[in-house]
Parts: C-alpha cells; structure tokens; sequence
C-alpha cells in the first residue's frame, strides 16, 4: 500500500466531516490531534518517514486510518475526521454485521 494508489492521490481533507475535540478529555484530543495531524500532513504531500519522525504515527497506522477514513459512510460522505468515524479510537468503521456459524445454528 502507497501514495501511487489512485485514492491516496486525491485526498481532500477539507471536505472530510469534522469532529469537536474540545468535547474530549485531554489525553483523547491529544491523540485525535496527532492522528490528525499526520493524515493532514499526508495528503499535503508530505513523506511518510518525515511524518513518521515528527509526529510518532507508524507507517502502517497511518495507512489504516487514511483507509478507514475515505471509506464512505452510509450518508455518501467519506468518514473522514468525525466522530465516532476513522480516527477515534475504538470506533469501527465497518457497516456489515456478523452471521452465525453454521454449526451453532439449530
């Protein structure tokens, strides 16, 4: 997974839906923030290993959450920064619900 994906090319983060950090406690605005900051600075253009060293995000978290956040959401909008869409914390972003297995079905 890289920047020469077609949809990591045409991020638009103005246009994602937004979330009001001010409502968090302290600890969840800080990490909203960093996690902010750094698909920003992504899709600005800007490295992944600089972004990497200025903000502490691994690679490969950043990959997740800027997939999780152009999937679009039931509304047509892209999840984006709101909340509880891609980039809060232990919010899922998958709309599909779980079958039984078939062996417990009876």
């Amino acid at each position: 997974m890289n920047r020469r994906r077609p949809e990591f090319q045409t991020i638009d983060v103005s246009a994602w839906p937004t979330v009001a950090s001010s409502e968090f406690d302290e600890t969840a605005r800080r990490n909203f923030e960093i996690r902010r900051q750094a698909v920003v600075r992504f899709a600005a253009g800007e490295s992944v290993k600089t972004i990497e060293q200025a903000t502490g995000v691994n690679r490969r978290q950043l990959y997740r959450w800027i997939e999780r956040a152009i999937l679009p959401h039931a509304d047509g909008r892209p999840f984006g920064f709101s909340c509880p869409r891609a980039l809060h914390a232990h919010r899922g972003v998958r709309t599909d619900t779980r079958r039984p297995c078939a062996w417990r079905a009876g």
